[in-house]
């Protein structure tokens, strides 16, 4: 089940799905005629909107960790779905709704109980 819409980065021609009710991120390069090739995928139980940071390469991603029952916000890497770095969010439930981007190098998440600012560098 595909909830929320994919991220596109125009620049780098990649854009980043996901399967939230089978725990599956992917990206994918894509040319002018709409060709998709697969270029990295990762096991993540994300579900929200995806925030890019056009200038790094980072996208701001969720997962959902069903042993501890918390969301935690990733960032990701693009080009390689190398994690860079991962944060509980203080939700217990999986958000569906968007992140929103900050002032800088932050951004702010929101679910059904909670609101957090994250912040890195």
């Amino acid at each position: 089940m595909v909830a929320n819409p994919p991220v596109v980065d125009e620049t780098r021609k990649i854009v980043v799905g996901f399967d939230s009710a089978n725990g599956v991120m992917a990206a994918f390069d894509y040319d002018e005629l709409g060709n998709t090739t697969l270029r990295w995928r990762r096991d993540q139980y994300h579900a929200c909107h995806m925030i890019l940071f056009p200038d790094t390469g980072e996208i701001i991603t969720a997962d959902f960790d069903h042993e501890r029952m918390t969301e935690q916000s990733v960032i990701l890497d693009i080009e390689s779905g190398e994690e860079k770095a991962r944060i509980d969010s203080g939700s217990p439930v999986q958000s569906v709704v968007f992140p929103n981007p900050g002032f800088g190098r932050d951004f702010y998440t929101c679910s059904f109980t909670t609101i957090s600012r994250i912040s890195f560098s």
